[in-house]
This record gives C-alpha cells, sequence and structure tokens, in this order.
C-alpha cells in the first residue's frame, strides 16, 4: 500500500449523474435523434419529391403541419436528452 494516492479515489468519481454503460447508451441515442433532427427536413424534401414523381396514396406523404410538428417533437426529445446527460453529481469536498 505505499504506493497508494488518496486523491484517485476522488479523480476516479463519476461526474455526472447517468454513467456508465446507461451514459453509452443514451449518448447513442442522442446521437441518432440529433442526426434525424439534421436531416429532417432533406429526407422530408426527398419523400415529398418521390411521391410526386411515383404518385402517392391518401395520407401519404403527411402534410406539412403533421410534418412541422413532428420536428418540433424531435427537436424537445433532443433538448431534455442533452439536459439530462449534462446534469453533474455535486459532490462535497
Amino acid at each position: 500500500m505505499e504506493n497508494y494516492n488518496p486523491n484517485n479515489a476522488i479523480a476516479n468519481r463519476p461526474i455526472y449523474k447517468i454513467h456508465g454503460f446507461e451514459r453509452r447508451a443514451k449518448k447513442k441515442e442522442f446521437s441518432s435523434l440529433k442526426s434525424l433532427v439534421r436531416n429532417y427536413w432533406h429526407c422530408r424534401q426527398m419523400e415529398k419529391d418521390m411521391t410526386d414523381f411515383y404518385g402517392g396514396q391518401d395520407g401519404y406523404p403527411m402534410s406539412d403541419e403533421k410534418a412541422a410538428i413532428m420536428f418540433e417533437k424531435f427537436k424537445k426529445d433532443m433538448e431534455a436528452m442533452q439536459l439530462l446527460l449534462d446534469e453533474k453529481i455535486d459532490y462535497e469536498i
């Protein structure tokens, strides 16, 4: 025990409330949600172009109003997850 450093116990404590494998899974989910938000309108426009070219069915593609509502929901989910991942543990020293 002569190489024991008591500061290692402090340095190796988790910083965030969500840590370990759970944090890793949440970050992957956050990354895919962020990608979806970033590319949403591009994919939406491609969908509209394809239905114009090949023809669509009733209710497909969805209306622009529904698409905007869905986009806002994705954005809210992304912001909520970002806040969750940014929560730190307050250690009293």
